[in-house]
Order: structure tokens, then C-alpha cells, then sequence
């Protein structure tokens, strides 16, 4: 991928991306999953997103959309594929280098699936997220 477009996407994360770490549940309880999520007006650009990185464009239900507003849509991308966005734009990232890098940190206690996570791996795991929730967080900082 030219550098151009990754620079680009990067520059339109940065204005739009909420690059989080959810609670998912499962079967056998929860897991944490990296999640890269932009809610948009404009479906093109989303569309675009989803033809290079995949994931998926879905109508974002809001109640302000009812009336006046425009229709806003979504584009999710979670674990490993939000994984190698981070790795291709993560040059150009400046807004959100930090929750990039929490989300990078998060990779490292990844296992391939087949065998469960320690305590400590768990706690890992909910203090990045703690710390994601915390830069994510919206409105006045407490002094």
C-alpha cells in the first residue's frame, strides 16, 4: 500500500477513529477484543475503509438520526485485522499514537487461541483497557 494512503487513513483516524479494547461475550464468558470503529455520514469513505482492511459497514442506529440528521453508518474492524491497520498507519499516526500503542501493547498477550491466559495475562489485559478508557475518555480532565 503507498505510503500516501496510509498516511491519509491515518489522518482520518486520527480526526475519526475510536481505536477501543470492548468486553465481548462469549460462550464461556468474556474476552477483550481490539476494536478500531469510525461512525461517518459519508458511506463512501467507509466502503473504501472495508475494501482495503475488511471488516464490516453497517446503518449506525442513533436517535438523532431520526429527522433532521443525516443517516450515519459505521465501520468496525476488531483483533487481528485492527492489528495490521495500527502496523500500516502507525508512522502517521499524531491524535492517537498513545491508544495505538496500548492497542500494539495488547498484541503481545495474544495466544493462538487453543490454550487459556493466566491471571496475570488477564490483569494485563484489563489494565490496558483501563488505560484506553482513560485517553478515550470525553469532556473536562479532573486537575
Amino acid at each position: 500500500m503507498k505510503k500516501e494512503i496510509r498516511a491519509y487513513v491515518a489522518g482520518f483516524m486520527d480526526a475519526e477513529a475510536g481505536f477501543q479494547i470492548a468486553k465481548q461475550k462469549q460462550r464461556k464468558g468474556h474476552i477483550l477484543v481490539t476494536k478500531i470503529r469510525i461512525s461517518n455520514t459519508n458511506k463512501k469513505i467507509l466502503l473504501y475503509l472495508r475494501e482495503l482492511f475488511g471488516g464490516s459497514v453497517s446503518e449506525h442506529k442513533l436517535s438523532r438520526n431520526i429527522g433532521k440528521w443525516k443517516k450515519a453508518y459505521r465501520w468496525q474492524l476488531s483483533s487481528r485485522k485492527a492489528f495490521n491497520v495500527i502496523k500500516l498507519i502507525y508512522p502517521y499516526l499524531i491524535v492517537k499514537k498513545a491508544q495505538a500503542d496500548i492497542m500494539l501493547e495488547f498484541t503481545k498477550t495474544l495466544t493462538d487461541g487453543t490454550k487459556m491466559i493466566t491471571e496475570d495475562v488477564w490483569h494485563k489485559r484489563w489494565a490496558l483497557k483501563r488505560e484506553i478508557n482513560k485517553l478515550n475518555k470525553r469532556g473536562l480532565l479532573n486537575e
